[in-house]
Formats: structure tokens, C-alpha cells, sequence
């Protein structure tokens, strides 16, 4: 016999089949609903958003909940373009919290909840973004389901187990709950680079202590090693990471994920653990982006030149980046002028190599046009080490119409978007400052850097550029207009 939520049940699939959900009540802008695992577990669930959306479903990390992912549940951006769901894993928050051990090993108990929450709420092939051991449990859904279960990965803080996992495991707890209160501050302050704000550490510690002893006991049985599945993965996926983030070997992963073209990876300098709260902006620009690129724009996917090309920037890879053109492709350059073939266009990402930019473009419009795939955007997000020398750590362009053109499977043109105004005015003060600097520097120096006062900067003088400018900055006490900073980012 099995008892769930009051009924007594002879079968616990006839007891889901015939339990209603419960809800949805709204608070809070959230509306909350129960559902059923196939073992009659009760999970929490909340949900925001556009109903008509592409469904995403945010899974937390141990001992956390539905409330850490409050800066994506009610974000005006994300809840434009999905229906949001996140869920309270089993153990934690307001899902119920099984005694026996067996009730939290393996990866199907796992998987099978995400797919009760899948079918009872009609999402179609969500997106699935996994927090830490949220990521684990993504892998599990995939594994027992399969790739065509969703439409694409995203693990932030996590390698989902794809990588393998150190030796040891987490000290035993034995109840007590005022050990359990000490260990919650220990843990959110483990959780990000620098100080969270007093309302996330306090919500993150009322989750670790509601999630019982016992349960932390039953999870040490819980299989997180996925390393068979890495090679056999064909789906869209992402990594965001904190490059201050101790818990995942950036360098490893880095190594791993050169040969998945199908898997990117993005890191955060200054970040920890929990991307998506320590850079909420940049995180749900990021998702945004991911999920453009890797779906479905109308009716037309974003080629996979695009894709490729913009990975390859990313990750300073300028033979990659080189080889998603034809032979004869051009670059339209920011002042007007053309690189033509593929030794033209390595000097580009030779440059890009050294400043490692960011590219993001957002919202994606992909038109067919003869034979060709044209690609436009009306923003793109770029960071780079010279951007951030001159105080902008995030630095916007205009809209692209025709940011790309693609035929079979090459890009024939891509076309650098002007930035945008108050951008262009805070480089133009930064390059006038530091302008003024190099006139009592060396000759030496002054002649590479500057031509009748004119920046030289391409991928020869680049790192000398960046050398200068970290001098320029802690000499001269220069600092960027934080006004006229803040609008660059914000795309005026």
C-alpha cells in the first residue's frame, strides 16, 4: 500500500493517474502547482512566464530550491519568451521527502520526476537548465529519456557528470538541526565570488535546512557519474561557468568540450558558483542567445556556420573561426573597410584571439534569400579585455540586418554592427585620454601605438595596447563615466 497526500492507493500510478493537481494558486507573481511522480511523490512546482512560450525548466542545486532561480522567474526578457517552470527537487523544499534510501538512487527516480512534471504540465520539449546538481539531474533525464526528450541543455555550475567527479563525499549529519542551521551559512557562502545579498543567503539556508538529514544520508547512493554519455551526445548544450567557481575544473572541462561541437562554453571572470545569481543580466542574455541558436527561428534554423563561427570567437579559436568561411568570404569591418579571403580574415581573428571577445548577438532573425541564409540581429552583447581597460565591462552594438549570409554551410559575408552611441562616446573619451597619456610616453612606444595620433590597433600591437592601457589606468587615475558606462550596457 502506498499512501500520497491523504488517499491510500493499492497502485501508486492509479493514485497520479487520479490526483488532481493542486492549483494553480498564484502568489507573488508565481503560480504554484503539485504534481505526481510516478512513485506518488508530491513535487513542488512554480511557473511565470508566457504560457504560449517555448518551455524552459530550471532544476536548483542540492539543498536549494525553486526560490534560487527568482531572478529568471521574474525577468521581463525571459518571461517574453518561455513559460518558465522550475521545480523543487525530491527531498528538497516543498516536494515531499521519501524515507527509504532507494527512493533518491540511481538516475531513473530522478528523471522520472522531471518527466511527471513534463507530462502533467504539457510542456513540449523543454529546454532544461541545471544548477549544480540540478545538472546531474539533467543528465538523468536525458539518459532515461533520451536527447529528443528536450529541446536542448544548459548547465550552469555543473558538468553534470560528464566529467569525473574527485574522491570523497560530504561529511555525515545526524540530525542535528542546530549542526544543520551552521552548516546553511557555511554553505551559501560558498555559493558565489563575492557577498550575496542578506535576502538570497536567507533564502538559501531556510531550503538547506529543510531538506532533512536522512535525505543527505539516501543521496550519497545517488550515481553522478555520466562520463559514458559525453561521447554519445549529439544536443545542443552550454556551459556557463564562474571562473572563481573551486567546484568545477574549468581547465578540464575547457580540454573535454574541444571536440563536441555541439557543446559550448562560456565562463565568467569574478563569478562563482551560481552564474545566474551572481550575473543575472548576463546570464538570461546568455540563455536567451543559446536557446535562438540552437532552435528554431520561425521556420528556419540559425545555420550552423553561425553557430560554429560564433563559438569559435568565443573561444579564441581563429582556425576555427577562419574555416566557417569560403574561400572567398569577405568581413565588412566597423570602418568600412573589407577583408577578403581566409588570410585577410585570420589577421581579424588573430585580433580577436588577444582580446577574446564576447559575442552574443540577440533576437535572431534568419530569412532565406535565393540560395542564401541571411542572418540579423537587433543587439549583440560583446566583452573583451580592451573594453574592459576602458572601463565598459559590457558593450553594445546597433541592429545587423545582415549580420551573416550563409550557402552551404559557409558564410560568405559576416558584417560587424556599428555600436552604439553612448558606447562610441565612451571609447572615443577612454582612446582621447589614453591618447593624451602616450604623448609623454616613449617614442618607441608613442610610434606603435599611435600614427599622426591615430590608435594603431590591430593584432600586431594589440598586447602592447593592453599593456599600455593597464599602465594608462592605474597611473593616470583615469576612471570611465559610470552614467555613460551603464547606457553603453544597456544598449542606448
Amino acid at each position: 500500500m502506498t499512501r500520497t497526500t491523504g488517499m491510500v492507493c493499492s497502485v501508486a500510478l492509479w493514485c497520479v493517474a487520479q490526483a488532481p493537481l493542486a492549483g494553480p494558486a498564484v502568489g507573488n507573481g508565481l503560480a504554484h502547482i503539485q504534481v505526481y511522480s510516478a512513485d506518488g511523490l508530491p513535487l513542488n512546482v512554480v511557473e511565470s512566464g508566457n504560457p504560449s512560450g517555448e518551455p524552459l525548466l530550471l532544476l536548483h542545486g542540492f539543498s536549494q530550491s525553486y526560490l534560487s532561480w527568482l531572478k529568471q522567474l521574474d525577468d521581463p526578457r525571459l518571461q517574453t519568451r518561455f513559460r518558465i517552470v522550475a521545480m523543487d527537487l525530491r527531498g528538497h523544499g516543498g516536494s515531499g521527502k521519501p524515507w527509504a534510501s532507494e527512493s533518491y538512487a540511481g538516475h531513473k527516480v530522478w528523471a522520472d520526476d522531471i518527466q511527471a512534471v513534463i507530462q502533467q504540465l504539457k510542456l513540449e520539449r523543454p529546454w532544461i537548465v541545471g544548477w549544480s546538481f540540478g545538472g546531474y539531474v539533467a543528465m538523468d533525464f536525458v539518459r532515461e529519456y533520451g536527447e529528443a526528450a528536450t529541446r536542448g541543455v544548459l548547465l550552469v555550475g555543473s558538468h553534470g557528470g560528464l566529467l569525473p567527479r574527485p574522491a570523497g563525499e560530504p561529511a555525515a549529519l545526524v540530525g542535528d538541526l542546530q549542526k544543520s542551521i551552521d552548516a546553511s551559512l557555511q554553505f551559501m557562502n560558498f555559493m558565489a565570488a563575492k557577498p550575496l545579498p542578506d535576502e538570497v543567503i536567507a533564502r538559501g539556508r531556510y531550503a538547506y535546512v529543510m531538506m532533512p538529514d536522512y535525505a543527505r544520508r539516501a543521496m550519497k547512493a545517488k550515481r553522478l557519474d555520466n562520463t559514458d554519455l559525453i561521447d554519445k551526445l549529439t544536443l545542443p548544450m552550454r556551459f556557463i561557468l564562474g571562473a572563481a567557481d573551486p567546484s568545477v575544473p574549468l581547465a578540464q572541462v575547457r580540454e573535454r568540450l574541444a571536440s563536441k561541437p555541439s557543446i559550448d562554453l562560456r565562463v565568467y571572470d569574478g563569478v562563482g558558483h551560481s552564474a545566474f545569481i551572481e550575473a543575472p543580466d548576463r546570464f538570461n542574455q546568455d540563455l536567451i542567445q543559446f536557446t535562438e541558436l540552437a532552435g528554431d527561428v520561425g521556420s528556419i534554423k540559425v545555420p550552423a556556420a553561425v553557430r560554429r563561427y560564433l563559438r569559435a570567437v568565443n573561444d579564441g579559436d581563429v582556425e576555427g573561426a577562419v574555416a566557417a568561411f569560403a574561400s572567398d568570404g569577405k568581413m565588412h569591418l566597423q570602418r568600412g573597410e573589407i577583408a577578403r579571403g581566409h588570410a585577410a580574415i585570420r589577421e581579424i581573428e588573430r585580433f580577436h584571439e588577444i582580446a577574446r571577445p564576447d559575442l552574443a548577438p540577440q533576437n535572431l532573425q534568419v530569412r532565406q534569400v535565393g540560395k542564401t541564409i541571411v542572418v540579423g540581429y537587433s543587439r549583440s552583447f560583446e566583452r573583451s579585455a580592451v573594453f574592459a581597460a576602458m572601463g565598459l565591462p559590457r558593450v553594445a552594438t546597433e541592429a545587423e540586418e545582415s549580420a551573416f549570409v550563409v550557402e552551404n554551410d559557409r558564410l560568405l559575408l559576416a558584417r560587424q554592427p556599428a555600436f552604439t552611441p553612448a558606447c562610441q562616446h565612451a571609447m572615443g573619451a577612454a582612446m582621447a585620454a589614453v591618447s593624451g597619456w602616450l604623448a609623454g610616453q616613449s617614442d618607441t612606444l608613442r610610434s606603435v601605438l599611435l600614427a599622426n595620433g591615430v590608435p594603431q590597433m590591430n593584432a600586431t600591437t594589440l598586447a602592447q595596447w593592453l599593456t599600455a592601457l593597464e599602465e594608462w589606468r592605474a597611473t593616470s587615475g583615469w576612471s570611465q563615466n559610470e552614467e555613460l558606462a551603464k547606457r553603453c550596457a544597456n544598449g542606448e
